[in-house]
């Protein structure tokens, strides 16, 4: 019987081990404050996934000055991503380093995750920005499943619908072995 759990313990310990060196490729800017590493997630999910579903534009489409944050990811950010495949456009924050990336998964939709951000601060800034930049837009209340923090936020605009959904957790929540936080955004429009 030991043998057996003395066997399962070392197959499961490089997994472990696999996990903890999971180490971004680029880093955040040097000297940044906790406000300015706010404020990149919340512009990647504004000024650049709703406005490029607003517009009807993919990102790289857009002004320069709405994406003057992003760059194109590598192909060693690419692989860490959660989709791998070249045909759907991702980026990667200047400010946040790959600590942030933006996926256009279709004309419909646009994805954000990050790390390492305060959670509930975060999200509480992007829902205030979306707001006081839209008043008709209203709150959709969430039940909380694999990620405890969720909001969502819908609207309309040019006869199209909007939701914005944020979910995240905060480093040690129930069930996350991610030792930091993780905070997704997913912008939709329904024609």
């Amino acid at each position: 019987m030991k043998r057996l759990l003395l066997g399962m313990m070392l197959c499961l310990w490089p997994m472990e081990a696999l996990a903890q060196t999971d180490a971004p490729s680029a880093e955040p800017k040097p000297g940044l404050t906790r406000g300015e590493a706010e404020s990149a997630f919340a512009l990647a999910v504004l000024s650049s996934c709703l406005t490029a579903l607003e517009s009807h534009t993919p990102i790289a489409g857009l002004d320069p000055g709405l994406r003057k944050d992003l760059r194109p990811v590598t192909d060693a950010e690419r692989k860490r991503a959660p989709f791998k495949d070249k045909t759907v456009p991702m980026w990667s924050s200047l400010t946040l380093g790959s600590h942030l990336t933006v996926s256009e998964t279709s004309a419909t939709q646009c994805d954000v995750i990050a790390d390492q951000l305060p959670v509930e601060e975060t999200y509480r800034e992007v829902l205030t920005v979306v707001k006081q930049a839209n008043p008709g837009w209203y709150d959709v209340p969430q039940k909380p499943g694999y990620n405890p923090i969720v909001y969502q936020v819908e609207g309309d605009y040019q006869g199209a619908h909007y939701a914005v959904h944020l979910d995240g957790a905060e480093p040690g929540a129930l069930f996350h072995a991610y030792r930091h936080s993780l905070l997704t955004a997913r912008v939709t429009r329904t024609p």
